[in-house]
């Protein structure tokens, strides 16, 4: 829903330098379409907040991608101050943490994570790529836990 998002922006921003350019009239559909009630609403509550969270967590990602970790890890520790138990969020946080070389506090959040959300698997996934990196024997545990899944999935007739 992030790039839903910036697509809308982005057409925005060239209807404001470009009003008789020629996209505009493809930007125009783009802000029409964004910005029709339907899309505001995702939260079961009706709750229009919930797709700025989203929005906000792509932001985040695409800052990890591009290696700016610091304003990452303050856009998604704020996601989280508002909305605990927004698991995407936290598991992204870690890796943040684990990629500026803060591996403690990485795996403790995922420990919490999974405290809250038991069987979060991208935080046990998190998890095991830590331990592989570290090269801990806690990967054989880690791995162990995600082969049960595995069959218990595969037994359930669930890709």
């Amino acid at each position: 829903m992030g790039l839903f998002w910036d697509a809308r922006n982005y057409a925005k921003q060239y209807l404001v330098h470009e009003t008789q350019g020629k996209y505009a009239a493809e930007a125009m559909s783009i802000v029409d379409f964004a910005e029709q009630e339907d899309w505001q609403v995702f939260g079961e509550d009706g709750d229009t907040q919930e797709s700025e969270h989203h929005y906000h967590q792509e932001k985040a990602r695409r800052m990890m991608e591009q290696g700016d970790f610091k304003s990452a890890i303050e856009l998604l520790e704020k996601l989280i101050e508002e909305k605990p138990d927004f698991w995407s969020a936290c598991n992204n946080l870690a890796l943040a943490y684990f990629y500026i070389g803060e591996a403690e506090m990485a795996k403790a959040l995922l420990h919490d994570i999974l405290r809250r959300n038991t069987g979060n698997l991208h935080a046990l996934c998190n998890l095991a790529v830590f331990h592989y990196y570290e090269k801990n024997a806690e990967l054989d545990d880690i791995l162990e836990l995600l082969k049960k899944f595995n069959r218990m999935y595969l037994s359930n007739g669930i890709n």
